[in-house]
């Protein structure tokens, strides 16, 4: 099986982190596997005096069998963070 993905991160100004994934598959097996390309922007912010990291995305399937998924999605995380 012949597959490789790419990962892309930039730490910008602010200490906001951007970050690109996606995958590709060898053309035979692409007939049977989904394609995500995704990109989240996360930062770590102070809520009272607890440290937390807010994360959110999109996601778009690049390709994908005729039954499988397909459009757009989001995605919004938060990180409790427990420094010592």
């Amino acid at each position: 099986m012949n597959s490789f993905s790419r990962m892309f991160g930039v730490i910008a100004l602010g200490g906001l982190c951007a970050t690109s994934a996606f995958a590709q598959a060898a053309e035979e097996l692409a007939k049977q596997l989904s394609n995500p390309i995704n990109f989240l922007v996360g930062k770590v912010l102070t809520i009272g005096s607890q440290p937390v990291q807010i994360t959110g995305g999109i996601r778009y399937w690049a390709e994908s069998p005729e039954n499988g998924p397909d459009d757009f999605g989001a995605r919004l995380v938060v990180t409790y963070l427990f420094p010592k």
